[in-house]
């Protein structure tokens, strides 16, 4: 069932993180515990534009024209944007207009922690940086690793529209799904925010992608795992830089908190 603000309800009283409804002039903020960052640009926000108002999420640059998302982020009639500007909000924000969308074909609305909540969006525009490296190794994340997340929705402070990091320890895991209970919380409008690890570079390897959380933004927060669904986003892109990939072009120079081609 669909609440006015845009939320979902589900089994378990779990809230799947469906965009947040903000006005042009009132927009959300991002991550409960979380701080404002200005790195990894590739993660941004997507705004799906309504008229006069929007849904708001999160997303993951994972090759020049392709963002990943959440499948439930991708169900509302609208024109997708996405923007890598720590404040969306600002007049020298730069947006852009995604051309398609795609769901995985295996995704459940009523059935959050089965995972496959996932989506992309595509650009005929290549987004000019690098993309994020996806993880591949379905062995890599054990419990009680520490995540991070960037991500672009509530925070429990006044309204902005800031990009904001979070750390989290994993809890729970399966072969679908990552969970977490504790350090920052995604809430609304994070949906979609990637969830990495450093890789031996130093640099983010994505390791999975947000999906739900409860209902206070403050207790288990699920996230579904990047290896389960891969193969539907290979299905879709060409040239991902993953884990295992070497060489040209997913090794990137690091300069200013961020990764860059060489």
């Amino acid at each position: 069932m669909n609440l006015p603000t845009g939320r979902r309800t589900a089994p378990a009283m779990w809230l799947a993180l469906l965009c947040s409804a903000a006005s042009i002039a009132s927009p959300q903020v991002d991550v409960i515990n979380g701080t404002v960052s200005k790195a990894w640009l590739g993660m941004g926000a997507i705004l799906i534009v309504q008229g006069t108002s929007f849904g708001q999420c999160s997303g993951a640059l994972i090759a020049p024209n392709w963002v990943l998302t959440a499948a439930h982020c991708l169900s509302w009639t609208g024109t997708y944007m996405f923007t890598m500007d720590v404040n969306y909000a600002s007049p020298a924000a730069i947006f852009y207009t995604a051309d398609a969308t795609y769901v995985h074909p295996s995704y459940n609305p009523n059935n959050v922690q089965a995972g496959y909540d996932v989506g992309l969006l595509h650009f005929a525009t290549p987004i000019p940086t690098m993309p994020f490296r996806l993880n591949d190794n379905a062995n890599l994340i054990a419990l009680g690793d520490r995540v991070q997340f960037i991500g672009n929705g509530t925070t429990e402070s006044a309204n902005n529209s800031l990009r904001h990091l979070g750390l989290t320890t994993i809890a729970a895991m399966n072969t679908h799904v990552m969970t977490s209970q504790s350090g920052s919380y995604p809430c609304e409008g994070d949906s979609g925010a990637g969830w990495f690890v450093r890789n031996t570079d130093g640099f983010p390897l994505v390791v999975s992608i947000t999906s739900a959380v409860d209902l206070g933004c403050h207790g288990t927060s699920f996230a579904d795992a990047i290896p389960d669904v891969l193969p539907f986003i290979s299905n879709h892109v060409s040239g991902l830089c993953l884990l295992s990939t070497v060489g040209a072009p997913c090794d990137g120079i690091f300069y200013a908190d961020q990764e860059v081609a060489p």
